[in-house]
């Protein structure tokens, strides 16, 4: 019998413990926090001074008078060479040579897969967007080669290396196509 005892002692305890928290919960009107009286017509008021609040101010040393002076061209940052662009991450390095692997097998949908997967990954590398063009113009995919080779003129600045691929690109489109290029839907 003393585990029955046990079993009913235990919830009631519980019960108890639960009761005698409940006041520290509760509140009273006179602890909420004061409202203060705003009218339109009273100037806001500053917060008092740092000598009154007990805060030290402490100055910025001198600087003996030096000032900024705007850098020289060579000392300014330059812009990136023609040829350069930021490098891909290695995993977009990794889909490029899984790509050229697929490419090179055959597998024109695989690389146009992983190529789709890379460019998810940096959408505005010019050299993903060629690299799909070269497949899907492989693939017979004409207007959509045009469109994609666009698009990676649209983002290869000043490389030339890749505006040169994608002339070509738009160059076997319009002789396959007797000369006439559709925009892609």
């Amino acid at each position: 019998m003393p585990t029955t005892k046990l079993s009913l002692c235990l919830p009631l305890a519980c019960a108890l413990a639960g009761l005698l928290t409940l006041p520290g919960c509760s509140f009273s009107p006179a602890a909420h926090a004061p409202i203060e009286e705003r009218s339109m017509s009273r100037a806001p008021q500053l917060p008092p001074a740092a000598e009154e609040s007990g805060v030290t101010v402490t100055p910025y040393p001198e600087t003996g008078g030096a000032k900024a002076s705007p850098l020289h061209e060579s000392e300014a940052p330059q812009p990136l060479a023609e040829s350069e662009s930021p490098p891909p991450s290695t995993a977009v390095v990794a889909l490029l040579d899984t790509a050229s692997q697929q490419t090179r097998a055959g597998k024109l949908d695989n690389a146009a897969a992983t190529l789709e997967r890379a460019l998810r990954l940096e959408p505005r590398n010019a050299e993903l967007w060629t690299r799909l063009a070269e497949v899907r113009l492989k693939q017979g995919q004409l207007d959509q080669a045009a469109g994609l080779a666009a698009k990676s003129n649209n983002l290869a600045g000043n490389n030339a290396g890749i505006i040169t691929r994608n002339l070509k690109i738009l160059e076997q489109v319009r002789a396959r196509k007797g000369g006439t290029i559709q925009k892609p839907r």
